[in-house]
Parts: C-alpha cells; structure tokens; sequence
C-alpha cells in the first residue's frame, strides 16, 4: 500500500530556527515503504486453553495469522506451522493448519508418558523463515506429570545494563538512563561520578528495570554503586552527538524534544522518520543549529503499538532511535450470561458484543475458552492475542509477563515505557534498507502442501524414468484429480494441494508410454521437517513443595483414571454368542492407511454358507464387544459405544471402504463374501479419523484380487502424514437429556473451547455450554480480532454452585 506523503504534513512542528524541508525525509521514507511492500511482515499468534496441562491431556488451540502494518487477517499464506517442543529441543508433535482467510483451529495430543517440565509451543509460516527464527511465535507451557525428581543449578548473574535515551550520553546534555538489573537481592543504587560523590539515587521499579536522570560532563565516568560497594559502569560520555526525550503518554500527542550541544557538528540537515512496522506516519527534516527542537506528533496519526523515531544525519546514518507505545483500545468487549450464577451440569448461555470506542458494532473473528480456574496452577493467560501482535512480536528477547502492560495497574503506562527504553527491534536493519541490501529469499509462500515422492518398480525398487502419475482424493467436492509427469530420477512433487492427514489420498503410475501399471510402485516423503530453536534457552526446574502443582499432577491423575474407569459400554446386554476378540489378528495391513484398529475381525472365522446372500452387518452381529447393529437388510444402524466421552447415544459411527470415506448405504450393498476384514476404532484410536472418528470408524477392506470393489491396478492409497491436521471439533457433554453415560464423574479442567466465533452485523454473537460436577470459578477468556485488524483480550468469570 503506498501512503500518501501529504498527510505527514498536518504534524505540529515546532523546530526552533528551522527552514523545514520535506524533500529528503521522503525519500527515506519512500526507501521504507518499498522495503516493506517487497517484504510483507506476517506473525502468528495462538490462542491456546491455558498454561499448564497434564501427560495424556490436550492443547486446543486457534491460529490468527496477519499480515502488514495494520494487522489484517493474512491474504499471502495458507499454511501456519505448530510445533510442541521438548525441554531438550527435541520435537514431540508437529501439526499443519489450514489458515482460511487468516484463522485456523486445531488441537495437540500430549503423549501419556510425558516427563515434567517447560516445553515451547512454535508458530510460524514458511515465508517467515526467510527473516529471523525470533520473528517467529513461542509460548512456554508447563507440562506437571508428578513431582520432580532433580534439582536445577542456578548460575548467580550480576549484571546492570544501561540504556541511555535515544542510545548515547553526550556532554552537557540532559538525558535520561533506564537500566535493566539481572538480580534481585538489589532494589536501591547510588549514582556516583569517579570520585565516589553521590549524584542521585536509583531505584528498581517493576521487573529489574529503572530509570534517572543525568546531565553528563565530558571526561568524566560515571557508576551506579551496590550498598555492598559493588560498581557498575555507565556508557562512555560522548564529546558530540544527539539525545532524545519522549514523553508517550499525554492524551492527544507525543511530545519529542531533539538535542544536541555546541560541539556537535553539521547539525542543520538532520532527518526524522516515524514509522510502526513499517508504515511511516511522519517524515520531516530537522535543524539542531540552536541545540535543540521540540516535535509534537498527533496520535491519530500513528498506529496502535509500537513506533519507532529515527533520526538520521545528511549521509542518511541513523544516529539515534527511541520506542515509543501509542496504546489505544480501539476494541471494546462485552461478554453476558443469561444468569448470575449456575449449578452444576447446568447450561450457561453467554452473548459476545463488541463494538469500536464510538459504540459502532464490530464484525471480527474470535475464540473463547472456557476454564475451570480451581483446576490449573494459574488461569490468566501470559500472552494474549493484544500482547503479542502489539507488544512482543515486535521486540527483542523475552518479555516478562507481557499482559500486565495492558492491565489497569496504577504504574502500566509509565512501566511500558520504560520497557521500550530497554528493548531494541531488527526487523529492520536501516543499513541495509537504505543501501537496499534485501535478504535473499529461500523460503517461498505456501498456499497449500507439496506431494513430493518417487514412482518406482514395485518389484526391484528402481526409478521409473518418466513416470505418469495421476493423484485422486475423492474425500473433496467435487474430487480433486491431478496429473504429473516424474523426472529422469522418477521423482515428482504435486504443488500446492488441500489435503488432510486424516483422508487416504490414491495414486496411480504408469510408465512414461502409459503402460506397466502392474508393476507401479510408490515412495512418498512426508515426514516432517525440523529445526530446532537456536536463539530458546530452558528455564531452570527447582523441586519444590508447590502444593498448586502437586494438587494439579494428582487431579489430572484422577482424571485419567475416571476416563479409564468409564470407558466401556454400560448399557450393552451380554449375548450367549458373544465373540470378544482379545487380540488383534495377525494380518498384514501394508495395504491399510490406518493401520490396526481396537478389534480386528476378519471375515474367513465365518463359513461361506453363513456369509452367502448376507450383508457385512448381518455377519458381525453379536460377533464385536461394543459394536450395537439394529435392525435388518438395508436399514440397518450401527452405534459403536465407548467411542468418544460425552457423545451422545445413538450416534452413527463413520464407515471407511479401502480407506476411502463412504457411507452407511454403500456398505450395506456390499455382499459379506467380498469383504475381508474390519477394522473398529473408538476412542483415542479414532483420533487419526479427526472429527470423522468422534463416534468411532468401521473400516472395511475387501479381498486383494477380488471382490466387487478390488483396487485398480497401479494405485497405491496412504494418509500423508504432513499435510493439513484434519478438522477436530471439540465435544464435551449436554446434559440436557439424561443418558447412561453421564453417571461418569464430569472433572474437567477445559469446561469449554469454541475457535471460530463471527461476530454478525450488530457485532454480536452467542455460546453455549455445560458446567462440570464442580463447584467452582469458570473464567471465560476470549480473544480476537476485527476485519480491521485491531484486537481484543477480555476475561470474564461465572460461578458455579450447587445451590444453583
């Protein structure tokens, strides 16, 4: 987008002395917004339930994906990277999500046998590689599996760090200091000058941070003092140069004064470029000839966040760059409920209203979870979707507890700013900028997944010079069909594709004149690529007698043992013929994209008579623990119980043939003689079928050769393992209609999660859900963020008793 300049004029300047001259600040301004039209930035931010989960649990999540200076859902990629990391670096999950018009939800399994400690959640898109691994989005979350066993060593630091305003003392010159300690036993120095003469007193005012004020003398060094008698030097005092105040925090400007002193040379054609990721709000040309000018810069005018003040000499060399905060609030969110407070196992209806600051209604995409605070060591999230895309993302380092900059905390503001005196930013390298010195790029934008594989003799493994490929999924609709042509080597990629890692895709070769599909084989590389994270340090782990995480590791104990407890069918009625299969058979299931279900039952345990002229469900009633088939010929239902906790009864499982999703119907027509084998999954087994397995799958495999339905020859069918996680939806029970199953204890820390939320046109939307069995404080935590681009973090808690 490019911005037109005339608007930079309506700034208040006052620059004593000054003959302003936009010309030249322009064209600085102009190099920054080609830079940035060239290189669009994009950040992830990932809305997850909470903090702190147990082994065996899982992270729901909701990926907002934005692009440029304005925040707006991203129109460039498709694909949003997650990554679960280990204390160790070592990768334990990786999923791919669909990102439509910016948004996308999924959730991460936790292995059951995870060990305690800090493990990083990573976001990222492939074009966000080409920059900085620190442009990336990373939240630690706690996994609590028990107590700990070791004890970490911790490495005492005594460090001060000094950050002179605008970045160098200069003699005669009044500047502020802000500095940053690394230990805690000191809140309180001394500033002294070489001769040990107490110049004023410092103090540390919210996370180690501080500030005073000093007007340096040349020659003279300058220390801050320990009352141990500890000395910690402060910058070298400059002979020339430049300094900056900036006061952020008036109502309708930001107030800069610019200075200098009378050794400083050359001072009358200085530059000064406004700009917040990116967009410039202010180019103007500055005369220091008398020492300084005062700048007073509306805030209309700037962007919500971060903006950075850049002033340049007449070579274009930044001298000096101060942050500044413009903190507006331009969203407002209402979350009601129908009641003041609830019983358990009571529905909440909740309505969601946002609207802009002049009360207008706001359409906007959000997620909310809902969260059972009694059961988590900490409810309040350490990042929201306001905190990253405005504060974090754009900084250096680590930011300690980003949230409370955004609180209604008396000192906030005057904190926040002190923390911009303490950060730097390098999304943007001037030099490099100016002398358009671009990156180069490695990592190109992906707008769906790449098949890549090699078709090859099936029977002596070698390439298949030329190969014609031709790739199904018939999962879509209408069914995607796409044809390639493999290299000299026999490989092939089939370029951006939508497809999910829980749908069997088909291939099918031939030889490069269309033949020998007899002999067609296929090699497909999907495993996941990974690097780990260079710039993530693990924080030390201390045993500790934590009672809030000893109680969190025994409840989320308790609750896997009632989900174990209560996992079978309740209200199945024991048959005389009855067939319980222990074990699973011994069958090969190369030919299978799933693998082994729960219960394997092949169809050879029957004689022909008793198959011949029946259907598939004729043969397996009574013959499957917890597989329920009422009913005759084609209208016969099936219920698969014990599948998924919380689904309703009577819900129809979902039905596979050869690994292809089909229906209830098609099975039926199929004659029992056909058939070889099927496969039941329920359960945690489900979950590769994502949404699809909720009330459990019945895959069916006809005979390798023959039947009605045998595969063609020269294809090969397999679930990519890389591509996009299959739609999941979360279930959690209503208890609207009393059911068998609800005698199962309800403990659940995650009341409720709901990721995609639209806002209509009256800026209104509507939630719903159940309370658990306890009695407690459910805090509702909804984030999001308009079509606009502007964001919102809102917290709300109902309170659940029995009494109710």
């Amino acid at each position: 987008m490019k911005i037109n300049w005339i608007l930079s004029l309506t700034i208040l300047l006052f620059s004593i002395g000054a003959d302003t001259k936009l010309t030249n600040a322009v064209d600085l301004a102009e190099k920054l917004n080609n830079y940035s039209e060239q290189f669009p930035t994009e950040k992830v931010f990932l809305h997850h339930d909470r903090d702190y989960y147990g082994p065996g649990e899982t992270i729901w999540l909701k990926s907002y994906l934005v692009a440029g200076s304005f925040h707006q859902p991203s129109p460039i990629s498709n694909n949003v990277h997650v990554e679960l990391i280990s204390p160790e670096k070592e990768l334990i999950q990786h999923i791919l999500l669909y990102s439509e018009e910016g948004f996308s939800a999924g959730n991460i399994q936790l292995p059951v046998e995870m060990k305690s400690g800090t493990y990083l959640l990573r976001g990222y898109t492939n074009w966000m590689k080409n920059f900085d691994e620190s442009y990336f989005y990373e939240k630690e979350v706690e996994i609590i599996a028990g107590l700990i066993d070791e004890k970490g060593e911790i490495m005492p630091q005594t460090n001060v760090q000094f950050f002179p305003e605008g970045g160098e003392l200069v003699a005669d010159v009044p500047s502020r200091i802000a500095f940053k300690v690394d230990f805690s036993e000191e809140n309180r120095f001394d500033l002294i000058d070489e001769n040990g003469q107490i110049l004023a007193e410092a103090r540390v005012e919210h996370n180690g941070m501080g500030i005073f004020a000093l007007t340096p003398k040349s020659g003279t060094d300058y220390f801050l003092k320990t009352s141990g008698g500890q000395r910690f030097s402060l910058p070298k005092v400059q002979k020339q140069g430049f300094s900056i105040a900036v006061n952020p925090n008036l109502p309708e400007v930001v107030k800069i004064t610019l200075r200098s002193n009378e050794n400083t040379n050359r001072k009358d054609a200085l530059k000064a470029i406004v700009h917040s990721r990116g967009l410039v709000s202010f180019a103007v040309d500055i005369d220091l000839s008398k020492n300084v000018a005062f700048l007073n810069l509306p805030k209309t005018r700037m962007p919500e966040g971060i903006s950075h003040i850049t002033l340049f000499d007449q070579k274009d060399r930044p001298l000096i760059e101060r942050l500044v905060f413009v903190k507006k609030d331009l969203l407002i969110a209402e979350v009601t409920s129908d009641k003041a407070g609830y019983g358990t196992r009571s529905e909440v209806k909740t309505k969601i209203k946002v609207t802009n600051k002049a009360g207008e209604p706001v359409q906007g995409n959000f997620s909310l979870a809902a969260l059972d605070i009694n059961l988590v060591p900490t409810a309040l999230p350490s990042k929201t979707i306001t905190s990253e895309l405005l504060l974090t993302s754009d900084l250096k380092g680590k930011i300690e507890d980003p949230t409370y900059y955004f609180s209604d905390a008396p000192q906030a503001k005057q904190h926040l700013d002190l923390l911009m005196m303490t950060k730097g930013w390098k999304r943007f390298l001037w030099d490099d900028i100016l002398n358009e010195d671009f990156p180069e790029i490695e990592y190109l934008i992906e707008k769906g997944v790449n098949v890549e594989g090699k078709i090859v003799d099936k029977f002596n493994g070698k390439p298949i010079e030329n190969g014609q490929i031709t790739y199904f999924d018939n999962s879509l609709n209408p069914p995607l069909i796409d044809e390639v042509v493999a290299d000299e080597d026999g490989n092939f990629t089939i370029n951006n594709i939508v497809l999910f890692n829980n749908r069997p895709v088909t291939f099918q070769g031939a030889n490069k004149k269309g033949k020998g599909q007899a002999i067609v084989g296929f090699e497909i590389m999907d495993s996941v690529k990974y690097t780990a994270p260079e710039q993530w340090s693990t924080p030390i782990t201390y045993e500790e007698e934590n009672e809030d995480l000893i109680t969190f590791a025994d409840k989320s104990k308790e609750r896997q043992l009632i989900d174990n407890a209560f996992d079978f069918d309740t209200t199945a009625t024991r048959l005389d013929d009855v067939v319980v299969i222990g074990e699973r058979a011994q069958i090969s299931q190369e030919e299978s994209a799933y693998g082994a279900g729960d219960v394997t039952f092949t169809y050879d345990q029957v004689n022909v008579a008793t198959k011949a002229g029946r259907g598939p469900l004729d043969v397996l009633q009574g013959r499957i623990s917890g597989v329920q088939i009422s009913g005759m010929g084609i209208g016969q239902s099936v219920v698969i119980r014990g599948g998924v906790s919380g689904m309703s009864a009577g819900a129809s499982p979902a039905f596979y043939l050869n690994d292809v999703p089909t229906d209830l119907q098609t099975i039926l027509y199929i004659p029992a003689t056909d058939i070889e084998r099927v496969e039941v999954f329920k359960g945690p087994s489900a979950a590769i079928f994502g949404a699809n397995g909720a009330t459990g799958v019945m895959a069916f495999y006809t005979y390798k050769g023959g039947g009605s339905t045998r595969p063609t020859e020269g294809m090969f069918t397999k679930v990519i393992a890389n591509a996009y996680q299959g739609p999941i939806e979360f279930y959690a029970p209503s208890y609207e209609e009393q059911l068998p199953e609800h005698v199962k204890p309800d403990r659940r820390v995650l009341v409720h999660w709901e990721p995609m939320i639209e806002t209509d046109e009256n800026g209104e939307a509507q939630v719903s859900f159940w309370t658990t069995d306890n009695e407690t404080t459910i805090q509702l935590d909804l984030q999001g963020i308009s079509k606009t681009g502007n964001v919102i973090a809102q917290l709300k808690t109902i309170e659940v008793s029995k009494d109710n």
